[in-house]
């Protein structure tokens, strides 16, 4: 019990250690805890795989910011609740919306991240504007 006990502590602590990164948009740094097969779920974005994550973040980290509310062990997944709140001053929307967050590890690996936001379709629909205009400017 001691080690699974230990085990979930230091999944507590790669969680909040990745979302302080997402947070300075250094998410490269926390790839030694990634698992190859890493997979990113959302309603936005599908599921993609972490380097496409960390370009998806890049494009990102500058209108919104990610914190912690309230997190939890449930298994081996920690649940994570967010609050975000947009600041895109190029077309001056502001906004605060609330995810909930589930990362699951394989050993200490995190393998799944899949996130379900508590949003208004104005939001949502700005953020799926964000994915368009990212993808559209990759070409």
């Amino acid at each position: 019990m001691i080690v699974k006990a230990v085990g979930l502590k230091n999944k507590l602590i790669i969680v909040d250690w990745f979302l302080e990164l997402l947070n300075a948009n250094q998410l490269h740094k926390i790839a030694e805890y990634v698992s190859d097969d890493f997979e990113f779920t959302s309603l936005i974005r599908g599921t993609i795989g972490f380097s496409e994550y960390c370009k998806y973040v890049t494009y990102n980290s500058d209108s919104f910011e990610v914190n912690i509310r309230e997190r939890a062990v449930d298994g081996d997944k920690v649940i994570v609740h967010l609050d975000i709140t947009i600041i895109d001053n190029s077309i001056k929307y502001h906004s605060k919306l609330t995810a909930i967050a589930s990362f699951e590890f394989d050993d200490l690996l995190l393998k799944r991240l899949s996130i379900k936001y508590v949003a208004t379709e104005t939001d949502m629909e700005y953020m799926k504007k964000q994915v368009e205009i990212q993808y559209s400017s990759d070409d």
